[in-house]
């Protein structure tokens, strides 16, 4: 198997956060995993600032599209990254030199997914030795980074394999620790002696099961890595509650070590600071920690998220769709709440001043309330009292509930208005359809979204036996679909390699709904089955969720004007929301009545 190992280090970057002083020992780990596992010393590359050279974006793609388009691509990929690292949303960024001063000088690994999948490497890991806390300032909240990876090539073709291992769980910081007066990352240390066999423990055989060679795959090195830094730290008299987490996708086909015989003996390749250099503590985006006499308790943790949102999503996938009103969790949307119109936005924690139609029809604001009257779906412009504002589809028939936090959008869901009587016979029956289906509908649908609200998206991995329960549930009845739970799983499809199920979400909305949303349309177009999907009506003219801002740089020429134009006018939430200067940007194409015409803002 042809294997290359891809380090990057940076210990500098812009915004006054701490030199790192781990990256040389780490490289160090990293590389003697890498010898001793026989990596070809012409396929093991570094790219660094130690040299006092700037580490930018473009070095690390261009070396990855030329290991893409050799003849004999590498089977396997490894990309270690060491450095700091912050998380805007659902995105995990690794900063480069110049960032954040310059905004797209960053690794964004969402954004390296959809390549990642579907390029030429057999295997990819993504190893991210960096915090992942959010930022505390506007020019690290303003970083959006962009992808090391290819574009999608075209053919249609299962996707390959891509494992993403992570120092520490959202919302902490990676350690960089000082033991004896030695500088090193505490998740590299504890990494790369697994991947060296210094545990026999987590040693799988590769076919039968008294044969060898031995391998480390992804799931046992996750579980084993997840306690092991805990244990460590504590050895060491850190009370710091770190966990490591993880996304395999590869088991049990793909490992990441493999022993013909057993380990050989293990060697430590850490080297002490000279003697005149010292360590601070800092606290920031990535902390340097002396040891603390006496040890101390590490108190239990809950499972990491990738496992609980798998615990999560299996209850909520196979809960009884018969429970009655006491067995279903209190909802935040209100029980059969309908308006005479049919059509709408009821609002909770946040109070809108003006709405207007992007085509014809009528709209009545009334504090949190909205009504509409339409016979076609379009986008209602929703302008709040902080003069920030939304713009979402209004569809007939349909409520949309839109949850606000603290000035963002914490979750939006379209379910069927619950009008009864002689004058509402088709509506009585739809919502009829969706209400003995509402408690899985609504139950699949916040775990999604709650990945989206924790900054969690990026490890709502799903099967493909997940998927089709999600879809099929989705479907609640003919010619009923359930918008946001689509939109939502086209994101968890992305995260597990499962693009080729994005046809079919696309496809849907388009028979069931009239419309495609464009978060859809724009993932599909990073697969290779963008062929799939009939070029319709989509909107509105950007992502619903914010994470797919970070996509929009690989697919620039789908977007329209208005859409380059409010990149920068975006605040930060997980659903979009636009800046007043983004209301103001959107206005100029909403529906003008003294014009006597309706200008179409998402037509493509």
């Amino acid at each position: 198997m042809r294997r290359t190992l891809v380090l990057i280090g940076v210990s500098r970057t812009g915004g006054n956060l701490e030199e790192l002083k781990s990256i040389e020992n780490s490289f160090r780990q990293m590389r003697a995993w890498a010898n001793e596992q026989g990596f070809d010393p012409q396929q093991i590359h570094e790219i660094s600032d130690l040299g006092g050279k700037p580490v930018r974006l473009s070095d690390i793609a261009e070396l990855i599209q030329t290991l893409d388009d050799s003849p004999t691509p590498p089977d396997q990929l490894v990309v270690y990254f060491n450095g700091h690292g912050v998380r805007n949303g659902s995105n995990d960024l690794w900063l480069l030199s110049k960032a954040p001063n310059q905004r797209k000088e960053a690794v964004s690994i969402y954004a390296c997914l959809p390549g990642a999948f579907n390029r030429y490497f057999k295997h990819v890991v993504m190893i991210s030795d960096a915090c992942r806390v959010r930022p505390d300032d506007n020019q690290f909240a303003s970083v959006e980074g962009d992808t090391i990876f290819q574009n999608a090539i075209e053919e249609e073709r299962e996707s390959n394999y891509v494992d993403i291992f992570f120092a520490s769980t959202v919302g902490t910081p990676a350690l960089e620790v000082s033991i004896d007066n030695k500088p090193t990352s505490i998740y590299t240390l504890q990494l790369s002696e697994f991947l060296r066999g210094s545990d026999t423990s987590i040693l799988e055989r590769e076919r039968a099961p008294d044969a060898l060679p031995k391998v480390v795959r992804g799931h046992a090195l996750k579980e084993a890595l997840s306690k092991a830094v805990r244990a460590r730290l504590k050895r060491n008299g850190i009370n710091r509650n770190v966990k490591p987490d993880a996304i395999v996708t590869s088991d049990p086909i793909r490992w990441l070590s493999t022993f013909n015989d057993d380990p050989p003996p293990f060697t430590n390749v850490i080297e002490p600071l000279g003697k005149s250099e010292q360590i601070p503590l800092t606290e920031g985006h990535q902390t340097i920690i002396p040891p603390q006499p006496g040890g101390g308790k590490i108190p239990d943790v809950p499972p990491p998220p990738s496992a609980r949102f798998q615990q999560l999503l299996n209850a909520a996938l196979y809960a009884s769709p018969t429970a009655s009103l006491a067995d279903e969790p209190q909802s935040w949307i209100p029980e059969g709440f309908h308006f005479e119109t049919s059509c709408g936005f009821h609002l909770t924690g946040a109070h809108t001043t003006e709405a207007k139609l992007t085509r014809e029809g009528n709209i009545r604001v009334e504090g949190e309330l909205i009504r509409v009257v339409t016979a076609i779906p379009q986008l209602a412009l929703i302008t709040l009292e902080d003069q920030t504002g939304v713009l979402l589809p209004v569809i007939p028939d349909h409520i949309g509930f839109i949850r606000f936090r603290e000035g963002v959008i914490e979750d939006i869901a379209y379910e069927p208005s619950a009008n009864y009587g002689p004058d509402y016979v088709r509506q009585e029956a739809r919502y009829a359809r969706f209400s003995p289906n509402k408690g899985l509908i609504r139950g699949v649908r916040e775990v999604l979204a709650t990945a989206v609200w924790t900054g969690n998206l990026l490890i709502a991995a799903v099967s493909d036996e997940q998927i089709g329960r999600i879809v099929e549930i989705a479907k609640y009845a003919d010619e009923e679909v359930d918008p946001m739970l689509l939109v939502l799983l086209g994101y968890a499809c992305v995260t597990s390699g499962k693009q080729k199920w994005l046809p079919e979400l696309c496809n849907l909305c388009i028979e069931r709904l009239k419309f495609l949303p464009f978060d859809l349309k724009l993932l599909t177009e990073l697969s290779p089955y963008r062929r799939r999907v009939a070029t319709e009506e989509t909107f509105p003219p950007f992502p619903l969720i914010g994470l797919g801002w970070t996509l929009l740089s690989r697919t620039s020429g789908l977007f329209r004007e208005e859409t380059i134009l409010l990149r920068d006018e975006v605040t930060a939430s997980p659903w979009t929301v636009l800046t007043p200067t983004g209301v103001a940007i959107c206005k100029r194409y909403v529906h003008q009545e003294e014009k006597g015409k309706a200008v179409a803002v998402a037509a493509y």
